[in-house]
Parts: structure tokens; C-alpha cells; sequence
């Protein structure tokens, strides 16, 4: 292990920076941190050098809260191990409120507007209950989200070809899949994944390579695509943008 670790910090704060600029740190290796994580270094820099904002709650990998980009790709700070030189930065393609803190209200949005609660004219006493398996290969993984937001920053969509307006983003169909794989669900969720801007996706599989929960969302977009194809649901010409950018 080395000595000490080479954080790089990509930094600003709107009320007194014009514009963004880098601060480097050495951060001791300490015995008592081990394994040195990027969150323990955040933490060693904030109460030994001066203050740096960031975002964390759980310390364990199931909040979501403290993900930044680390050497350009997106990561759980709690969970990510250090080796040496490292360049911490804002998750890509949210406004940076203050260093290493975002504003995730666009993608949170679009999770919350995807509206996966189950829709069906069964009350709820007789629903029919899930089978273990299913629940266990399908059900689990998908609700194991943390809502991270990984998924977007590594999104091609979205930041290579700047289609926040026009697709709601991995992590919000998902919840979409959710309900289109529940057999209970009686609303037509492959066309509302098309509207949702389906299509738009470009199958870089970013979003599953980046999942700190290990979900298919890659695999499970494309299941969606090739059901849309074959029922005749691919858009046609321009897609129209429905997706406000915040």
C-alpha cells in the first residue's frame, strides 16, 4: 500500500468562484482505515486540511447519497477502494451546487413522473402473490436501486448526445421494466417506455457496467426495445421532447 494518496479535487463554490478550479491533497495511509476508501479520504481532507463539500449518509453502499466521479467514472465514494493518484470530481451532467455536491432533482423527477405503482383494477387482497424465484432473479435486483444516479452520469444518452429532453434515462425505465415484467400489472408499459423515450437509448451498457446494485439496465432497455419493435411501437421520424430539463 503506499505511503500516502494524491486526491485531486475538482472544486467550486458559485457565491465565490468565477469558475471551477483543482486542489490537490496527501492523504496519509492509516492502518485504522483500512481499506482507505474515497469517502475516509474526503472525510481526512474535511477535518485535518479545510472543508470540502460532499454528500454521505449510510457509510455502506445502500444510500446512493455520497456517489461522485472518481478518474472520470462514476463511483460510491463509501465503497470505492484508493491505490494512489486519484482525481475526484461532480457526478457528470447534474449543476453542481458546491464541490462534490449536485442537484439530483432532474433525474429524481423522472423516477417519480415514470409513476411504477402498480395499476390494476384487483384489490388488493387478492392480488396473487409472487413466487419466490421470480422474486428472487427479477423483483430483488431491480428494487436493490439506490438511486445513485451512476447510472446517469455514465449515461451516453444523455451527456455524449445531450438527450435529457427527450429520454428519461436508464434509471427511471427501470421502473418502468419493474412493472412491464409483473404480471399483475394491467397498464401497456411498453408504450409508456417508448414515450419515455425508449428508442433513444444507444446501448453503450454504461449503465449496467456502473450499477453499484448490479442491475441489468442495459440488458433490461433492450428487452423493452426489441417487445416494442416487434408490436410496431417504434417512434417515427423526430422524437418530440417530453422530458423537462431542470
Amino acid at each position: 500500500m503506499p505511503e500516502s494518496y494524491s486526491i485531486t479535487i475538482k472544486r467550486f463554490d458559485a457565491q465565490v468562484d468565477t469558475r471551477p478550479y483543482h486542489a490537490v491533497y496527501e492523504v496519509p495511509d492509516d492502518p485504522e482505515f483500512a481499506p482507505m476508501t474515497a469517502l475516509k479520504a474526503l472525510h481526512w481532507i474535511n477535518y485535518h486540511v479545510e472543508p470540502v463539500a460532499y454528500d454521505y449518509n449510510c457509510r455502506r453502499g445502500t444510500c446512493g447519497r455520497c456517489a461522485i466521479m472518481v478518474d472520470d467514472e462514476p463511483r460510491l465514494a463509501c465503497l470505492h477502494a484508493l491505490t494512489g493518484t486519484h482525481h475526484f470530481a461532480p457526478l457528470t451532467g447534474f449543476p453542481v451546487v458546491r464541490d462534490l455536491v449536485v442537484n439530483k432533482h432532474k433525474a429524481y423527477a423522472r423516477f417519480v413522473m415514470s409513476s411504477h405503482s402498480i395499476k390494476t383494477l384487483t384489490p388488493d387482497g387478492v392480488l396473487q402473490p409472487l413466487s419466490g424465484q421470480f422474486w428472487r432473479d427479477k423483483i430483488y435486483p431491480l428494487n436493490a436501486c439506490r438511486e445513485c444516479m451512476c447510472c446517469y452520469a455514465s449515461c451516453h444518452a444523455l451527456n455524449v448526445f445531450n438527450k435529457w429532453g427527450r429520454f428519461a434515462g436508464p434509471g427511471a425505465l427501470q421502473e418502468i421494466y419493474l412493472r412491464h415484467i409483473d404480471g399483475q400489472d394491467r397498464s401497456d408499459r411498453i408504450e409508456q417506455a417508448v414515450f419515455s423515450g425508449l428508442f433513444e437509448c444507444v446501448q453503450c451498457g454504461n449503465c449496467t457496467t456502473n450499477c453499484p446494485a448490479l442491475i441489468a439496465s442495459s440488458e433490461n432497455i433492450k428487452e423493452m426495445m426489441d417487445e416494442a419493435e416487434r408490436r410496431g411501437l417504434m417512434p417515427q421520424g423526430e422524437a418530440t421532447s417530453y422530458w423537462p430539463v431542470l
